[in-house]
């Protein structure tokens, strides 16, 4: 390094815990006190911070001394200093945030680049740093502070922006840009899709009627001991998984999502079988008792989804029975949050939920 600057140095320190111990007590909900009196805290108390002393002011009148003092402290720490951490006492794991160093480097301009101008840390990259400034994150905290990562996300829009162009082969920038726009605006042609499993046949439907009939009586009903934690008894006595295995696989072997209607995203580690979500459709108020109909194949996210906004919203789920038992289709639309969408059966999964929802409710 060229110049070495005349100043006192800064040093990073461990300061005190008021900052994160503001920050994280909320997520410590049930440390209060029985009494109400307060946080229950004492010797065991824990609450770790670091920055440098008068940090904040150092930053807002920044000059190429004190930023490259900043700078030495920040790639000669430990790298511990990244993190901040908060526990009422012993009994709690501690739980972590940004350190008020982090905090600050973050928000602040004070890197110079070559020309001398302070800019985010965000903003840089080791190309452009300032000459007295030796380039060093084998601590994590350049890293932890952002610096470069407007550069990163640039390079990763590029290999996009590359591939796009290289799979479509003749195509300029300018037709990048337009088919952004077109995708914005919901206008692209949609893709093609992996082929929905065939229907088999419906035949003899009063005698399929009269069969499910006998079957549902005869499935257990849904139990839920009395326990601490209440816990139902009688999920293990079917076999829902391979009942939506073998309606769901199509003829490329692949296992469809009843919402996106994509391929599941995975298998499981044994690199056969598809990872999914068996789906409990509804809740013990419309199926009383265990029964595989019941049940949805879904990918992760779709599951996330439809727990979200129709298992945990009684008025969703009350809408999407009254689709099924009314629609002529199998295939029924469905609200989830701001995404319009719908879930596809194959004939006979609509059927026998059709018909089992059309059946007088039970006393639970």
């Amino acid at each position: 390094m060229g110049v070495t600057y005349k100043m006192e140095s800064l040093e990073i320190i461990q300061i005190g815990g008021s900052r994160v111990k503001e920050k994280l007590r909320s997520e410590f909900k049930n440390t209060r006190a029985r009494t109400g009196n307060g946080w229950v805290t004492g010797a065991t108390e824990t609450a770790i911070d670091y920055s440098i002393n008068n940090l904040r002011g150092y930053l807002n009148d920044i000059t190429i001394e004190i930023s490259w003092q900043i700078w030495q402290a920040l790639i000669n720490a430990d790298g511990k200093e990244a993190r901040a951490w908060y526990s009422p006492n012993r009994q709690y794991k501690p739980k972590d945030t940004e350190s008020e160093l982090i905090e600050y480097l973050k928000a602040y301009k004070w890197i110079p680049d070559k020309s001398g101008n302070f800019q985010f840390p965000r903003d840089m990259t080791e190309e452009t740093l300032h000459e007295n400034f030796v380039y060093d994150d084998s601590n994590g905290l350049l890293s932890a502070i952002g610096f470069g990562e407007k550069a990163q996300n640039n390079n990763i829009e590029q290999t996009i922006v590359e591939e796009w162009m290289l799979n479509n082969g003749g195509c300029t920038i300018d037709d990048y840009k337009i088919f952004l726009d077109l995708k914005g605006r919901g206008l692209l042609p949609r893709p093609e899709l992996s082929p929905f499993p065939k229907d088999p046949q419906l035949v003899n439907l009063e005698r399929r009627t009269e069969q499910l009939i006998k079957q549902y009586n005869l499935a257990p009903r849904k139990k839920y001991p009395k326990k601490s934690i209440s816990t139902r008894s009688t999920k293990g006595t079917i076999d829902k998984s391979t009942y939506l295995i073998n309606k769901y696989k199509n003829e490329r072997g692949q296992l469809i999502c009843q919402i996106c209607k994509c391929p599941m995203p995975f298998k499981k580690r044994n690199d056969v079988e598809y990872y999914f979500e068996a789906v409990e459709a509804f809740s013990r108020k419309y199926f009383s008792r265990e029964y595989e109909a019941q049940y949805l194949a879904l990918c992760p996210e779709c599951a996330a989804r439809y727990n979200e906004f129709v298992i945990k919203d009684e008025e969703n789920m009350a809408l999407f029975n009254k689709a099924i038992l009314t629609s002529q289709t199998p295939e029924i639309p469905l609200k989830l949050g701001d995404w319009s969408t719908s879930v596809r059966f194959i004939k006979t999964h609509f059927y026998d939920i059709k018909t089992i929802l059309g059946f007088p409710p039970e006393e639970n």
